[in-house]
């Protein structure tokens, strides 16, 4: 599956232009939050914001993840087409939705992971750095238990253009008859990204960026 991915972008440079730009656009976006962030001073407002650079980061995503998803398949199926710009706008709202529910259940296991592990941590007396291990593992429980089953909706989304119960529902279907080999892909890209982390500056930042592309 690695080969294959490798194989389908290496020579095909539009593949990776629109994610690059998504990298710089992210990048930038989050330069100007960390700005605006500095200037609010109230909860509200600092609230408002966040709800906004997250909605706003979201209908980006979901604009050129489709248009990329659009042209790898075009690309695989060798039929030229490559309209970037088509499959954005038709499947835009569609994909933001389903992002939406991504993040809304990434936050969702996020505060389980968090009031858990600070739960049984302060229960059993434990070291920060146990406690910062629970939360991993409880977090990561979450993922590869219920996140793991939305992997590859926006794919079924444009790929087969479905409505977006139809999409889920076939990620479902999918992740249930491959579970271990998504499961597999999910903990390489899980360890990978967590070394990653560790390491400061934004050429591991575009490390990071360019594997998950």
């Amino acid at each position: 599956i690695v080969n294959e991915s490798v194989k389908t972008l290496s020579g095909n440079f539009n593949f990776i232009l629109y994610g690059f730009l998504l990298w710089v656009f992210i990048f930038i976006f989050s330069k100007i939050s960390v700005f605006v962030n500095h200037r609010l001073n109230t909860t509200s407002l600092l609230i408002s914001w966040l709800v906004l650079f997250s909605l706003v980061s979201l209908v980006v995503m979901s604009f050129v993840f489709s248009g990329m998803i659009g042209i790898v398949k075009d690309g695989v199926k060798k039929s030229g087409k490559f309209s970037f710009w088509k499959y954005g706008k038709k499947f835009v709202f569609r994909n933001f939705i389903i992002l939406l529910i991504i993040f809304l259940i990434t936050l969702f296991v996020g505060r389980i992971a968090h009031y858990g592990a600070l739960y049984i941590g302060e229960l059993l007396g434990l070291e920060v750095g146990t406690a910062k291990l629970l939360f991993i593992l409880i977090y990561f429980a979450g993922l590869i238990g219920l996140l793991i089953f939305l992997t590859f909706s926006s794919f079924f989304l444009v790929i087969y253009d479905l409505k977006i119960k139809e999409s889920i529902e076939r990620s479902i279907n999918l992740v249930k008859r491959e579970y271990l080999t998504t499961l597999s892909i999910n903990i390489l890209i899980f360890i990978v990204l967590f070394l990653l982390s560790k390491i400061n500056g934004i050429s591991i930042d575009i490390l990071e960026y360019a594997l998950l592309i």
